[in-house]
């Protein structure tokens, strides 16, 4: 089990059971308020690197998490130019995972790492065997909003987390970056639909993703706003104190 310890204070709360009138689900809702509006052709992210460093605590947070559970591996799925998979996770062992210009990118500049592609907009599994997937630690950051059909997303994660130990998924909160009245399409070209946290927490509980804790992390590190949602699942498999890593290397 993750701890408190291990999560720390990145968040505002600790969120069971959200309450909230119940929604529909349908492909075309994603637990979404009525009326709400989505993009129907997004525009493909291209992940400059700017001055801002944005989501700045979600990967700092999963090698934190990845010491405590024993994992050795972060995966980055949705990966973009993968700056803070290197520059912030230590000597943990990484992949990322996307495709098009940014995956290109990564081959091109970071050869030593391993890249697999992946369109997570159609119908997939994960480009990673079980034996990567036993020992790791997933990071979704910043990449379900992108997504026409996130649903093919959530299955593959939910099927990833039988061997990994846990999922960290970050997301804009609607209602705190757009306000309480926004009903879409989002001011951001490249995103598809937003959610704000109680709706987030419903499409995941529905998909077989129960948080085990979700709440607010900083936006960037030039305003420190806490604007975005970060959510903690527990995968099926808990490391420490279960697995016997000399046994296993030895098979």
């Amino acid at each position: 089990m993750i701890d408190a310890a291990a999560v720390g204070t990145w968040y505002s709360g600790f969120v069971g059971s959200v309450a909230g009138p119940a929604v529909a689900a349908t492909p075309e809702t994603y637990f979404l308020k009525p009326g709400y509006r989505s993009r129907e052709r997004p525009e493909y992210f291209v992940d400059d690197v700017d001055d801002a460093v944005y989501q700045p605590d979600v990967y700092p947070l999963a090698a934190r998490i990845a010491g405590a559970t024993g994992a050795s591996t972060l995966i980055d799925i949705g990966c973009g130019r993968a700056q803070k998979l290197i520059e912030e996770t230590g000597a943990l062992q990484t992949i990322g995972i996307d495709f098009g210009d940014n995956l290109a990118w990564c081959r091109e500049h970071h050869p030593a790492r391993r890249w697999l592609e992946c369109d997570l907009d159609r119908p997939h599994e994960l480009p990673v065997s079980a034996r990567d997937l036993d020992g790791s630690l997933l990071i979704c950051s910043d990449v379900i909003e992108h997504l026409v059909n996130p649903e093919h997303l959530l299955s593959s994660l939910r099927a990833a987390l039988q061997h990994a130990s846990a999922l960290l998924l970050s997301t804009p909160e609607r209602d705190l970056t757009r306000g309480i009245t926004d009903t879409g399409p989002p001011g951001n070209p490249c995103h598809v639909r937003e959610w704000n946290l109680p709706e987030l927490a419903r499409l995941l509980e529905h998909e077989g993703l129960t948080p085990r804790r979700i709440g607010l992390t900083r936006s960037d590190d030039q305003s420190s706003v806490m604007h975005t949602m970060l959510v903690v699942v527990e995968g099926r498999k808990r490391l420490t104190g279960s697995r016997k890593p000399s046994r296993r290397r030895r098979a």
